[in-house]
């Protein structure tokens, strides 16, 4: 099996990378296969005949099935039933998704052997709440074990991580035994019957290849932290908690988390699964978004995926104190969605991208998806749980660390061959600059000076353009004014001199009233006019050299006004106001009048430490000013 599952894994991988979107249909094909797989194969259940040869066994075939609803029968009661009540199972492995009844399982095991036996039942799914088994004693009495992941791992009957029980069968006899199950998490009990020393020496099997998914997961958690220290990008980082909350969920469900990490915590043991599931999911959906650069190119999608990520946080939370039997639904189905989800994503950024990373991403999240998908499946009672589902996710994550390690592999020589072509291209060049010298060196003074000159022509375009592009920085190309990175320098400057000096500062904060009716109204082109006009008219009345106006920001200005008093900011303000009152705008949309409001704040010695707290003072009077019925010139409180 072992071997056929490797072999699975490895086709799934070469069929990717050959054909792409083939990956998909393959994967639909394997996933038919399985649900043929679990088609009924027997209609009644037989007793189990024990023979000395035997290591294994699956008492699928001998297993009866009653459902207890009420979940009030007891095991005199149960055993009272009548025949028409047990129904055989029909499947290789005992499932039948969440559910919240009382399940029984009888089955008989015949000894024809001279030897009492010694052997070992599995029930092959950590999750169960609680697993009774009965095993009726030849003078009425009722031998009863338990185990489950409702009760203290101490208390259980046997120290491994998935529930074992050992059954001892009396020398040529046969044994009925019952199991009573109960389970807020999918109804699966795979029986398997064991021989002690096979069943440890398969387990060491089973260790091994958890070992090596876990040490995968550990090298590569460690490696994307050391290039999320080293690069400081956050899709790493994304990608480790990711990666780490996947591997948490994979230690529940397999049984180590509650053997070794939470042994006494029952009732967190049973939210774990949802609470860390949905915390996979969380991760994932910022991990996708980060990695494909959603926000850049898919607004939508991303969209779409924080939609997502926002049930998952709310699964998160309900997940520590609602029921959990609600939960893992809510959970599962999300867990489904988002693959399903995740995978049209990918495929569609892909095709329209045609980035090899893009490519690479698919891949993995191919593997890595259709793993989730039928484990998810699985949990649901639609696929059976055998070797190939119960560790697809496993199978399916490795792969894409594997294959998304390559891909950061890829990202990183890319990046090291086009710093490498940049570094020839400067040497090239170089080189060719060098040549050039010693060919000019050798050429006449005449001309030698005739290229002197030419070159110091060239300097001066460029220190001209430099000049010109240093003044386009700092001005609003609508209006002509200077714009708001040109005022913080200026006004940093003038209140350092304003401390210094202990001399006065002022500054005046307006906006156009209900300018966005105009726009609304007019159309943007004729608010872009106003603003214009705007400018134009209020720029005669600066006609100190200090004195500096900005755009502020869409249809905010904002004045500096050095040396000058809160009275005089304030006259400065209202005639400003009155100018903007008076305009009529001609605009192709007709004209229009504008109305101002105007908040005035003024540099206190002593007081105003910091230049924030001036503009701050502006915008706050300015504020009162709409608040006051708008057109009106209103001063800070303090600054008089």
């Amino acid at each position: 099996m072992v071997k056929l599952n490797r072999s699975v894994a490895q086709l799934a991988v070469s069929e990717s990378r050959a054909l792409g979107l083939g990956v998909f249909p393959a994967c639909c094909a394997v996933l038919l296969g399985l649900v043929l797989w679990s088609a009924p194969g027997h209609a009644q259940a037989a007793d189990f005949v024990f023979s000395p040869a035997m290591t294994q066994h699956s008492l699928s075939s001998s297993t009866e099935v009653l459902v207890d609803s009420s979940k009030a029968l007891d095991f005199s009661q149960v055993q009272q039933q009548p025949e028409s009540r047990w129904s055989p199972v029909l499947s290789e492995t005992p499932s039948f998704g969440f559910t919240g009844d009382t399940y029984w399982a009888r089955f008989t095991i015949s000894n024809p052997t001279s030897e009492p036996q010694q052997l070992l039942l599995e029930v092959g799914y950590a999750l169960l709440d609680t697993v009774k088994l009965y095993q009726p004693q030849g003078d009425g009495e009722v031998l009863v074990q338990e185990a489950g992941d409702g009760i203290p791992y101490r208390d259980r009957i046997m120290d491994h991580r998935d529930l074992l029980f050992p059954l001892a069968l009396p020398a040529a006899a046969s044994q009925q035994f019952y199991l009573e199950i109960e389970s807020t998490s999918a109804m699966q009990f795979p029986l398997q019957l064991w021989q002690v020393i096979e069943f440890y020496e398969d387990d060491q099997y089973h260790i091994f290849w958890h070992g090596l998914y876990y040490g995968i997961v550990f090298v590569m958690v460690l490696y994307n932290l050391f290039l999320y220290a080293r690069i400081r990008d956050r899709v790493y980082l994304y990608y480790v908690l990711y990666i780490s909350s996947f591997s948490v969920v994979q230690l529940t469900l397999s049984g180590f988390a509650y053997q070794l990490l939470w042994p006494g915590a029952v009732a967190w043991n049973s939210a774990a699964v949802v609470v860390v599931g949905s915390s996979v999911v969380l991760f994932a959906c910022v991990f996708v978004q980060r990695a494909l650069k959603l926000g850049e190119g898919f607004p939508l999608l991303k969209r779409y995926l924080d939609v997502i990520a926002s049930l998952a946080t709310v699964c998160l939370v309900f997940g520590l104190f609602a029921p959990y039997g609600l939960m893992i639904k809510f959970a599962t189905a999300l867990i489904i969605v988002t693959c399903a989800s995740i995978l049209l994503i990918s495929y569609y950024v892909w095709l329209q991208s045609k980035r090899r990373y893009a490519a690479l991403f698919v891949l993995a999240w191919t593997m890595f998806l259709f793993g989730v998908l039928c484990l998810s499946l699985n949990k649901f009672g639609l696929l059976p749980r055998n070797f190939i589902t119960e560790y697809a996710a496993q199978f399916g994550s490795a792969l894409e660390i594997i294959i998304l390690s390559y891909a950061l592999a890829e990202r990183l020589y890319d990046a090291h061959r086009q710093s490498y072509q940049a570094e020839l291209k400067a040497r090239t060049a170089n080189e060719t600059l060098l040549e050039e010298q010693q060919r000019h060196s050798m050429l006449l003074g005449v001309t030698v000076r005739e290229r002197t000159e030419a070159l110091e022509q060239a300097l001066k375009q460029v220190k001209s353009l430099n000049v010109e592009l240093r003044e386009l920085s700092t001005t609003d190309t609508l209006t002509g004014l200077k714009n708001r990175r040109h005022m913080d320098d200026v006004l940093q400057r003038e209140f350092l001199r304003a401390s210094r000096n202990k001399s006065e500062l002022s500054l005046i904060m307006f906006d156009i009233d209900h300018f966005k009716q105009i726009n609304d109204s007019a159309g943007h082109l004729a608010g872009d006019q106003c603003l214009q006009a705007l400018a134009s008219a209020i720029m005669p009345l600066l006609r100190r050299p200090p004195d500096e106006i900005c755009r502020y920001g869409g249809e905010e200005f904002l004045i500096i006004l050095p040396e000058t008093s809160c009275e005089g900011a304030t006259t400065v303000a209202e005639k400003i106001r009155q100018t903007v009152g008076a305009l009529s705008i001609q605009t192709d949309a007709g004209p229009q009048s504008l109305t101002i409001s105007l908040g005035v704040s003024c540099f206190r010695q002593g007081k105003t430490s910091i230049v924030s707290e001036m503009l701050q003072q502006a915008d706050d009077a300015l504020y009162q000013a709409k608040a006051g019925g708008r057109d009106q010139t209103r001063v800070a409180e303090g600054s008089v």
